[in-house]
């Protein structure tokens, strides 16, 4: 999921669902989660899910604010 080295054309169900998983993985580094300390210095918008799915930076900026927001109500779930 990291370099999506999946074709667009031949396999684009596979190719969004794996842009969205690298989109996921940014926002967790960029947070913290799984890591020793939240990677702010992350461009979220510029990760290659986002570009991929063509997410904007104001939208990206919405999205991690929502994903903030269910991590933190579901942390205990999550991190169980």
């Amino acid at each position: 999921h990291e370099d999506l080295a999946i074709s667009a054309e031949e396999e684009p169900q596979l190719y969004r669902l794996t842009a969205v998983v690298n989109l996921a993985d940014h926002f967790c580094r960029f947070l913290g989660i799984g890591q020793r300390s939240p990677g702010e210095d992350l461009d979220v918008a510029q990760c290659p899910g986002a570009r991929a799915l063509g997410v904007e930076p104001e939208r990206a900026r919405l999205f991690l604010d929502e994903f903030r927001a269910a991590f933190e109500k579901d942390r205990e779930v999550f991190l169980a």
